[in-house]
């Protein structure tokens, strides 16, 4: 790196060059002068190269060491077989097995050798010169020497080098170490926190600008696997802090903001240009025990506090600081403890803004922004009432009354309003949106009439949802949480709408002959109807004078994908995005990926109907082996797809499954004595009122019978 020695040129060459010392040759030849009495040190072999050597010597005591210590930069690593052999015992007839030599000085040889086995021209300034796979296997197998005198020298070894990790190190070569260490075997056990994971990740994170960014060039060009292995090593570290939270230290403290940093430091790296260039997924970053091992809710109020008072040192660490950790399960508590919050706040302002004498008869006025409709007339109704309201109010909890009906709202009555709504909404006859057949999904009608405030009622109505942690029915594909979330869209989205449009262009793409004008004969227009009326619209200026041709094929794939998911619909968009966020407009949302956000939106469909029955409770005279329960179940799990996500609506006001699973849906079946009257759900509680019906053909007839009825309140 610094020019070879002794020939005063700046330029490397792969040249020999004397290191003057006590040293023989295998024969016992020397550079110096030897008396009989001089001491001998024979090298065995010699790894020399770059800025660092290695050799392995036997010697006489002291000598090695006496001059290592007065030459330390010209031999920094010594391996020498009789003084492990004398560590450890060992006579003659059972010395050390070559083997290990040829791992050690195949693997760590790499930190200093040009010829090494492993090692490659590091012709390129971003390259580390390693054969990565080679090194993971050579040591791989020092972590497999089955001998365990050996393996804790090794062990001890390790954990010294770790231990003096520089954090300016004196050339490229030596960050090799950071790449060699954690394929040992020990760094992804937890019991070496204090002396393996924490040393290396705080000698990392420490490194020198300079060195810090060769580091980063690298782990671009190493395997994908290496990041991951780091991840999941410092994802384990995490977990057992966590596990031994009573039992906590100033080194678990110091281990987990350097873990936490450490994940940090390789999540920024991962997506530094974006999305589509990373390796990794997002989900490798995960650590679904976090939801499980700490108070999600009061993480985030320390976070919120943090941000107004200054952090004392012994703070709590806050997870929040590090929200990429979060599966979506954790971010829905988080989204959770974030709505109540914002609707805490927004009673309270409410509360202050009211006249006193409305806050002293009527409290609920005050507390719930109340919508009152008629069932008959629910799209007028809902935009009349929604859109005179300001930001704040929309942060009240939503409470429905149907006119006309007894039953009050306790989260069953907005579930079915939803319901009801979003039907009408979508109803072809609106016009609002096209609906593809052969993926039952929607998109934006560009030459629609409605008007923009509709696309923004829907937008409220979508935030809602969300704000008001209910399922609804909308089904737009992913590309729509994709552009809510401030993504951009491509040709693969364009599949979840039209999947025959989508096979041409990706043909389109990989076709290379030359006479793409002939077999396409396609130009740069795109063809829509307009009730009716077939119209050709230019991708580009003159567009229908351009054809399309093997060089310009991928200019018409981006303006195409582009006009369609982006441009012909941006007006409506913009007024569905505008009414979304003056509802959702919170930090916490930005954190979900896309399908998360849709999950969170319209559920899944991961149906587990087992679960279903472990969760459920019993009230009354039922248990979970009474009689008629065992019926119930049997009848149940008997049923058709189609008829248990009948019996899911009849229940809680949806067939899906909530983004939290079907853990979340806790069922609660409570007896009835009439058995000449049909079940009754109390979808506000997700509560079954279950007669004690003698015959299971009798609950079977009434079941059936009642979850095809599942519109409409009554007091029961």
């Amino acid at each position: 790196m610094s020019g070879q020695l002794g020939i005063k040129t700046p330029h490397n060459r792969n040249l020999p060059q004397v290191v003057v010392g006590p040293w023989l040759s295998p024969s016992g030849a020397s550079l110096l002068d030897n008396t009989d009495d001089s001491p001998k040190v024979y090298i065995k072999k010699i790894f020399a190269g770059g800025d660092a050597s290695m050799a392995a010597v036997m010697k006489e005591s002291g000598v090695a060491d006496d001059y290592c210590q007065r030459h330390p930069l010209q031999l920094p690593l010594i391996i020498e077989e009789e003084k492990i052999n004398e560590m450890m015992g060992i006579g003659e007839e059972d010395m050390i097995p070559d083997d290990l030599f040829t791992y050690i000085e195949t693997a760590f040889g790499s930190l200093a050798s040009w010829n090494s086995s492993f090692i490659m021209k590091d012709s390129e300034k971003h390259s580390h010169g390693l054969d990565y796979r080679l090194a993971e296997d050579y040591v791989g197998k020092l972590g497999r020497i089955p001998r365990a005198s050996i393996q804790e020298v090794i062990q001890n070894s390790v954990q010294n080098i770790v231990k003096d990790l520089p954090h300016h190190p004196i050339s490229r070569e030596s960050l090799r170490c950071f790449i060699l260490l954690p394929l040992f075997k020990d760094f992804v056990d937890s019991r070496y926190i204090a002396k393996l994971q924490l040393p290396y990740a705080e000698a990392l994170l420490g490194l020198q600008k300079e060195m810090a960014a060769i580091f980063k060039m690298w782990l671009k060009v190493l395997p994908r696997d290496f990041a991951i292995r780091l991840i999941t090593i410092y994802k384990v570290v995490i977990v057992q802090i966590l596990n031994n939270a009573k039992q906590s230290s100033e080194i678990d403290r110091r281990a987990l903001v350097s873990s936490l940093k450490m994940l940090s430091f390789l999540h920024a790296e991962n997506f530094k240009d974006g999305a589509k260039a990373a390796r990794i997924n997002y989900e490798e970053f995960y650590i679904p025990e976090i939801g499980e091992k700490i108070d999600i809710r009061s993480d985030y109020f320390n976070w919120i506090s943090s941000k107004i008072r200054p952090i004392r040192p012994d703070s709590p660490v806050s997870f929040c600081e590090y929200p990429f950790l979060f599966d979506a399960q954790a971010k829905t508590l988080l989204l959770r403890a974030d709505a109540t919050r914002q609707m805490q706040g927004a009673i309270q302002e409410a509360v202050i803004n009211s006249n006193p004498m409305l806050w002293l008869f009527n409290p609920a006025q005050v507390q719930f922004l109340n919508i009152n409709i008629h069932r008959n007339n629910i799209v007028e109704d809902t935009v009349n009432q929604l859109f005179h309201h300001k930001v704040t109010d929309y942060k009240r909890p939503l409470k429905v009354h149907f006119i006309g009906e007894e039953a009050e709202d306790a989260g069953g009555v907005r579930k079915e309003f939803f319901l009801l709504l979003l039907r009408e909404l979508l109803n072809p006859d609106y016009g609002m949106f096209t609906e593809y057949p052969d993926t039952r999904t929607i998109w934006f009608k560009e030459s629609s009439l409605e008007t923009a405030a509709t696309y923004s009622l829907i937008g409220i109505v979508c935030g809602l949802a969300i704000y008001n942690f209910t399922i609804i029915n909308l089904p737009f594909p992913l590309a729509l949480y994709k552009k809510l979330l401030g993504q951009s869209v491509g040709l693969d989205d364009l599949v979840d709408l039209d999947p025959h449009l989508t096979r041409t262009l990706h043909e389109l793409l990989e076709y290379e002959e030359n006479d793409v004008e002939e077999v396409y004969c396609m130009n740069f227009t795109v063809t829509q109807d307009f009730f009716g009326e077939t119209k050709s619209i230019p991708l580009k200026p003159d567009g229908e004078n351009i054809p399309v041709t093997l060089q310009n094929k991928q200019e018409y794939v981006d303006l195409l994908v582009d006009y369609k998911l982006n441009k012909s619909i941006e007006s409506q968009y913009k007024a569905f995005h505008d009414g979304f966020y003056r509802v959702c407009g919170c930090v916490v949302l930005k954190l979900f990926q896309p399908m998360e956000l849709m999950a969170l939106v319209i559920g899944n469909e991961n149906y587990n109907w087992f679960e279903l029955e472990r969760n459920t409770e019993y009230k009354g005279e039922y248990y979970a082996d009474h009689e008629v329960i065992k019926m119930f179940w049997e009848v149940f799990h008997d049923l058709l797809l189609d008829q248990k996500k009948q019996f899911l609506i009849f229940l809680t006001g949806t067939d899906r499954v909530p983004i939290l699973g079907m853990k979340a849906l806790k069922m609660i079946i409570q007896s009835t004595a009439d058995d000449s009257f049909l079940p009754v759900a109390h979808t506000c509680i997700g509560q079954l009122d279950l007669p004690k019906y003698s015959t299971k053909e009798k609950l079977r007839y009434k079941l059936l019978q009642a979850i095809q009825q599942s519109e409409g309140f009554g007091l029961v």
